[in-house]
C-alpha cells in the first residue's frame, strides 16, 4: 500500500455492509441456543450459562495448539485445507446432534 493512502469512504461502507450478515446471524443463533438448552432440553440456566466462558477458555488454548499443528502440516492440499474440509463435516454433525439428540430433561 502506498504511503499516505486513505481508504475511500464508499469502500469502508461496503466492507461494513458485507460483514453485517455474520454479525447479525451469530448472536441470533446464540440466543436461540440458550433458549433451546434451557427450555427444551431442560438444562438448568446456571449450567447453560457456563457454555460461553468455557468455550472461550477452551478456544484460547486450542487456537494456539491447532495453529501450531496446521503451520507444520505438509500435504498436497496445503497447510489449512485438510483441516477445513474435516472440520466442516465434524461441525455439521455436531450441530445436527445438538438438536436431534435425546431429551436430557430427566437427567437434571
Amino acid at each position: 500500500m502506498k504511503k499516505g493512502y486513505v481508504v475511500p469512504l464508499l469502500e469502508k461502507i461496503a466492507f461494513g455492509v458485507g460483514d453485517m450478515p455474520g454479525n447479525l446471524t451469530y448472536p441470533a443463533l446464540q440466543f436461540y441456543f440458550v433458549y433451546y438448552v434451557v427450555n427444551i432440553s431442560g438444562v438448568p440456566a446456571h449450567l447453560a450459562a457456563l457454555v460461553y466462558p468455557i468455550g472461550r477458555v477452551w478456544g484460547a488454548f486450542m487456537d494456539v495448539i491447532i495453529g501450531r499443528i496446521s503451520d507444520n502440516t505438509e500435504s498436497r492440499f496445503g497447510r489449512r485445507r485438510p483441516y477445513l474440509l474435516f472440520g466442516t463435516r465434524l461441525s455439521d454433525r455436531q450441530g445436527v446432534g445438538c438438536v436431534h439428540g435425546r431429551n436430557h430433561r430427566k437427567d437434571f
